[in-house]
């Protein structure tokens, strides 16, 4: 197994997979995707139709479309891009 070069980009590259991991993770168990459904909604609304806190459902749709897996305002993306090199 070759010895790892660790450097800053490296260690961003790490913690942003991981960053993408727990925020995928929270909107599947909050089931945020299936509240979205095909319809167009803000935070708001999807906030309502998970019941939680509209702030932190605003905050975790910023961080799905960040991801390119929602739209603004909230809509699932049809087909999520696919990360580089996959």
């Amino acid at each position: 197994m070759p010895q790892v070069q660790w450097h800053p980009g490296k260690l961003l590259e790490i913690s942003g997979v991981y960053w993408q991991t727990c925020t995928l993770h929270a909107a599947v168990k909050l089931k945020v995707f299936s509240a979205i459904g095909p319809d167009r909604i803000d935070a708001a609304e999807a906030a309502r139709r998970i019941q939680a806190d509209a702030d932190a459902t605003a905050r975790l749709l910023n961080a799905l479309t960040a991801m390119g897996l929602t739209t603004r305002p909230a809509t699932v993306t049809p087909t999520p891009r696919r990360p580089a090199g996959f």
